[in-house]
Parts: C-alpha cells; structure tokens; sequence
C-alpha cells in the first residue's frame, strides 16, 4: 500500500490531455496499419483494430484496479521510480548517469536521492532485474513527457501488435480452428489484463512474441538472406531483454526454441531423407544425454545452489506453512504442493503437480479474488479443450506436434513454464502473472484442428505418389 498522489497520477489536466494525444495517435497509427491488412481481408482489418481496442481497455483496467482498487502494486512502484530517476535527471544529470548505467547499490540510493528529489521504490531499486524494467519505462516517461496514461496507452498498442504478429504466422498453417486461435492469441482476458500494463510481465510477453515470430521468420523460406537480418537484430534484442528481465524464462526457452528451429530446418528438407534422420537423432540424443547428465551428475545442494528460483520456492513455501501471523490463514490466496523435498529425484515427483498448477490453477472456487476471476473461468475451458485433446482424434493431434515447428515449441514452452511457474510461485497473485505468456501457446495445442492436419496428410501422400 502507497500514499498514491491520484490527481497527478491520472486526473490532472496535463495527464488527461497527454493521454488524449497518445490515444489519438495510437489510433491513427492502428488506422495506417489496418487499412494496410484491409488491402488484402477487410475481415482481418476489423479484427486487428478490435484487438488493439480490446488490449487498451485491458490495459485501463489492469491501471485503475492497481492503483484505485489494490492502491498501487508492481505498477505504481515501477513508475515512483522512473519520477526519481527523471528528478535525478535533471538535477545531477552525472549522479543520472552512473546510477542508470551501473548495478544499483544502498550507497548510491542513499547518496543521490533525498526528500527534494525522490527516492526509488527500494524493493524495485534493490533487484536488479526490476530495476531494469524500470529504465525501460524511464525511456517511455520522456517520450510521454511524464504521462501514466499515455504510457499506459503506448504499451498496449505495442502488447496489440506483437499478439498480431503471433496471429498471422498460426494463420499461414491452417491447422487450427480459426475461432479459439482468435480467442487464446488476441483475446484472452486473463492474459490481456496481466500483460497490457506497466509491468514487468508486459515487457516479458512482447519479448517471447517477437522471438518466436523473429525464428519462424528466419526459417520462412519466402525471405531471402538479406531480408532476414532485421529479424535476427530483432531476436537479439528480445533475447537480450529477456535475460535481464526474467533469464529463467530464458532458460525455459532454449530447449524448446533449438526443438522448434530444427523441426523447421527439417520440414524445409524434403527428398534429403538421411539428413532429417541424422538431424533428429543429433537432436534427440543431446537433449537425452542433458537430461541423464544432469540426473547422474547434479546433486541436490548443487539444483539449489543453481537456482535462485528453487531456493526462493523452498524458503516461501516453508515461510508460508509456519509463518501464518504474517501471511494470514487464508487459503485462497496461496496454494500447496506438499512437502517437496528439493533434491533431483524429490522435484521430479512434483513435476506432475507443479504443471497441473501452472496450467489450470487457480480452479474456478479458488478464484476468490476479482483479479482472479478471468483465471477462474478460463481454468474451466482449458480443462474441457484438454480432455477433448486427449479423447478427440489424439494421435492426429500429437503427429501434427511432432511435425509443426510452432506447436514443438508451444508443447515445450508450455511444460516448461508451467512447471516452473506452478513450482515457484505459491501464490495465486504471482502465479497468473508468470503463467500467463504460456497460455496463448497452450491455446494452440488445443485449438489443432484434426481435420484440416488429416486432410494435410492426406494432400501430401497424393503429392508423394505422383513424384514417384
């Protein structure tokens, strides 16, 4: 909870009218570009422009629930703190200059900032990766001339393109049922509401975008050599963001990215026979020969020591389970694994448990929380589409997996997250935020629509025995 100035923040008259500007150029720029898609499909011209209207109501709303509703959070933080780094700025651009481009430390917090100037959110300053987004934002506060509106505004056109650029490659495959791609790429609530904002999850969902449009590009066969270099700039950019951001996203990513961009490599080979084989098998064997290495040689202390995230998890969970004075008896708030016993073999049997909370959870009477209550109801659609995936024509579904270089990354992506959100998190607050850049990609999974795959298989067995 924060002592928020609201007038400043939202109601004062520079504000509003900044917010006004932006929100007209934000329009005229979606106009430029859907009168552009509307050459080709006026139908997908109406989509794209609903789509940057859906996100800039989300965006609001994510806004006025933060600092209205729950008086501040993440969201407020991250912009006290760009005030006092622009104060700074101003008076001392020097002391700017070092603490901007330097680790941030307490004798820096302490020997730059005072009462006049303003000091950074300190648990915002202190971690590095928070600290990081906040410059991000900084960037967005001069370009805005200090408007949260507009900010706001600004980076829910950028959140609308990115799910527009995710948009179109699905669509180049034709594999999916064109009405839930729609819904899980564009317009899912829970999605639109935790990543439109001023958040650090924001910046992570239009960096996994890019990149994975930034690989499918450079494997697109349409483009020749020299056009693809503005996507390889583009996916060093993200990746880069990504790293100082969240690197255990990351880290989740690798696997699933080297999966996806040799499936593409594959696909593209089609009379080399022996080259896809000696590919796969590459493939196949150093990812088993990872996972058996790191079973036969890591050790318990040495998982902990690696990650923060699983020291972090071990020391919430135990603080949550004794700790109820602080945190309070309240069950919907937060969820349990059980006991976890944080060695190699004791995070394997969770695994199960820490996915099923990744992807389904919070339940729809767990989702007490209005923040929550997308969560809630989307929980029971993907349950439904799940089991329909697995009792409707499933080894249709799963070849299209194997052989689609999109749903090999989402089907990976999507554990790995899910693992690693549902196992981290403990709370259900924290947990819609970093599940929710999987849930586009669980949408894909789901959506695969058998009879267009089949119909597929069956186009390319003719084509085969007519060239034989």
């Amino acid at each position: 909870m924060y002592n928020i100035d609201y007038y400043s923040l939202l109601f004062s008259p520079i504000n509003i009218l900044s917010g006004i500007i932006f929100l007209f150029l934000v329009i005229i720029l979606m106009q430029f570009k859907s009168n552009s898609i509307a050459i080709i499909d006026e139908k997908e011209a109406r989509l794209y422009r609903f789509s940057v209207y859906y996100k800039l109501l989300f965006s609001l709303l994510f806004s006025v629930y933060y600092i209205i509703i729950f008086k501040g959070g993440d969201t407020y933080a991250y912009w006290k703190t760009t005030e006092a780094l622009q104060n700074l700025m101003f008076t001392d651009f020097d002391k700017f200059w070092d603490i901007i481009t330097s680790a941030p430390t307490m004798e820096k917090y302490q020997g730059y900032f005072n009462y006049r100037i303003g000091y950074p959110m300190r648990f915002i300053y202190i971690e590095e990766e928070s600290y990081f987004v906040t410059k991000i934002f900084l960037c967005f506060r001069f370009f805005t001339l200090g408007s949260y509106l507009s900010t706001t505004i600004l980076v829910a056109f950028i959140v609308a393109n990115s799910s527009w650029r995710l948009y179109k490659i699905i669509k180049e495959f034709n594999l999916f049922d064109n009405r839930l791609i729609i819904i899980f790429i564009l317009f899912l609530p829970s999605v639109s509401f935790w990543a439109s904002g001023i958040s650090k999850d924001t910046i992570v969902m239009i960096s996994i975008f890019y990149m994975v449009w930034s690989i499918y590009n450079i494997l697109n066969r349409k483009h020749s050599s020299g056009n693809k270099f503005k996507y390889y700039i583009t996916l060093i950019f993200f990746v880069f963001l990504i790293y100082k951001i969240r690197p255990f996203i990351l880290n989740a990513m690798i696997v699933p990215l080297l999966i996806m961009y040799f499936t593409g490599l594959i696909n593209k080979i089609k009379d080399f026979v022996i080259a896809k084989i000696m590919i796969k098998g590459i493939l196949y064997v150093a990812i088993i020969g990872a996972i058996l290495y790191a079973f036969v040689n890591i050790s318990a202390d040495e998982v902990l020591q690696s990650s923060d995230s699983f020291s972090e998890a071990m020391i919430v969970q135990k603080d949550f389970q004794t700790n109820t004075a602080v945190y309070g008896d309240e069950e919907g708030k937060r969820y349990s694994l059980g006991e976890v016993d944080f060695s190699p073999m004791g995070i394997v049997k969770v695994i199960p448990a820490s996915i099923i909370a990744g992807i389904y959870r919070p339940y729809i009477w767990e989702a007490l929380n209005p923040s929550l209550l997308f969560n809630g109801i989307e929980s029971v659609l993907f349950i439904i589409l799940t089991l329909n995936f697995f009792f409707n024509h499933f080894k249709l579904r799963y070849r299209a997996i194997k052989t689609n270089e999109i749903l090999i990354f989402s089907f990976g992506f999507v554990l790995i997250i899910a693992f690693m959100a549902g196992f981290t998190s403990i709370l259900f607050g924290v947990l819609v935020r970093i599940r929710a850049p999987l849930l586009p990609f669980l949408g894909l999974l789901l959506a695969i629509d058998w009879k267009k795959f089949q119909k597929q298989e069956e186009i390319s067995k003719a084509l085969e025995a007519n060239e034989e």
